[in-house]
């Protein structure tokens, strides 16, 4: 006789026949940990009490069936194995244990000790298999959720470490029209003193017969301070500080955009907004070296999406366009709107991408940057958030001519 992993499972015997108990205890008792009941009733209270793995019951027990038993333990016990032994033929009875109860067996009596042991031991095995399948589910859960937080931290030390390299020419980007608001308002200030004092001599202007010696005195004071000059210097400021306050809302607004909480949930966006704002943080990365070419389509509109996310995947696309230009050269952004996506094409000039290596692109810590400027992830995480988004990209480059990323993104 075979038996399999005998002390590890419980089994409870439900027999009000004291001769079948006696059988079932002298040829399994010693392999299995096995519990008695004689009613239905004791049946439950040993399962309020004990962990069972396998109930066994006679179909004809005192004041239940066996089949009422089996189908009430189903909702409190769902994974536990069902046999029902029972000497009567009632196919009925045969059918209602197996599509109502569940039953893994069906034991006639008298039972033949093999075939017995048999039913036994694939219950137990059925029982583990359901057992290790949970556990295998929990634990794919589990590791799913930590790829899912350990992706959305990388997502933002990528995010960060963006940032932090944008910082220095950030803090340039913004000094330049601070420099126009602080030295116009300087300029501003001396100019108002000059004017203010024509304005005072004009307010000393009484009636008429005393007013001549006043206008000569006006007059040699306008010479005096060139007050032609003096009034086109004070537009000049007042357009120099407007052009620098406006400069740097245009910066705040766009780091703002570009450091958006990436929401739990999607929301409409414009795309050609996240763009534009990751421009205007690269700006210092390519001005005066890479002409930026946009062409995009006036019919795109806003769509769902996680906007803080995307415009992740630009900086990354962006970046790695200005970084693979070494001298001067070209980046094209077009859109092209469709009935049921958005194309997002970035095209550049640069040294390319060999074929050998094309594939490995997206492939988390692959970089053919110099040790210390590049981290590998950035194309990895762009390809998670397209993914995550149901898009597609696409990336067609040659060598010393240039490389074409194409994201299709669906509206919907």
């Amino acid at each position: 006789m075979i038996v399999t992993n005998t002390n590890k499972y419980s089994i409870l015997y439900v027999e009000d026949d004291k001769v079948m108990t006696y059988l079932f205890k002298r040829t399994y008792g010693e392999y299995f940990d096995v519990k008695f009941a004689n009613t239905a009733e004791e049946a439950k209270e040993i399962l309020e009490s004990t962990e069972i793995h396998l109930i066994i019951t006679d179909q004809y027990l005192p004041g239940m069936s066996g089949t009422e038993l089996l189908k009430s333990v189903i909702p409190t016990h769902p994974n536990i194995m069902k046999i029902l032994v029972t000497g009567s033929d009632d196919l009925d009875i045969i059918e209602e244990a197996i599509n109502e109860c569940g039953i893994s067996h069906f034991i006639s009596k008298p039972w033949k000790d093999e075939t017995f042991l048999f039913a036994i031991n694939k219950a137990l095995e059925t029982y583990q298999l359901r057992i290790d399948k949970e556990k295998a589910q929990k634990d794919l859960e589990n590791a799913y959720k930590e790829l899912k937080d350990t992706h959305a931290e990388l997502v933002l030390t990528k995010k960060m470490a963006s940032l932090g390299l944008l910082t220095a020419g950030i803090a340039h980007e913004i000094n330049n029209p601070i420099n126009y608001v602080y030295a116009g308002i300087n300029a501003l200030e001396q100019d108002f003193i000059f004017y203010n004092e024509i304005i005072k001599l004009y307010e000393k202007l009484g009636p008429e017969s005393e007013n001549c010696e006043i206008f000569k005195e006006i007059d040699l004071l306008k010479n005096k301070l060139n007050y032609e000059e003096l009034k086109a210097d004070i537009e000049r400021l007042i357009s120099d500080i407007r052009v620098g306050a406006n400069r740097t809302k245009e910066i705040v607004v766009s780091l703002r955009n570009f450091s958006r909480a990436d929401e739990a949930e999607q929301k409409r966006a414009d795309i050609h907004q996240g763009i534009d704002s990751t421009l205007v943080l690269l700006h210092s990365k390519y001005k005066g070296r890479i002409e930026v070419i946009k062409n995009y389509d006036p019919e795109v509109k806003p769509i769902m999406c996680y906007p803080g996310q995307l415009n992740q995947v630009f900086m990354n696309l962006i970046s790695n366009s200005i970084d693979s230009i070494t001298e001067s050269g070209t980046i094209t952004i077009q859109t092209i709107d469709s009935s049921s996506s958005i194309d997002i094409i970035i095209e550049d000039t640069g040294c390319g991408i060999p074929e050998e290596v094309k594939e490995k692109i997206f492939d988390p810590f692959f970089t053919t940057k110099d040790v210390g400027k590049g981290t590998g992830l950035g194309l990895s995480i762009t390809y998670g958030i397209i993914k995550k988004h149901n898009a597609e990209i696409k990336v067609e480059s040659e060598t010393n001519k240039g490389t074409k990323f194409i994201i299709t993104l669906p509206k919907e």
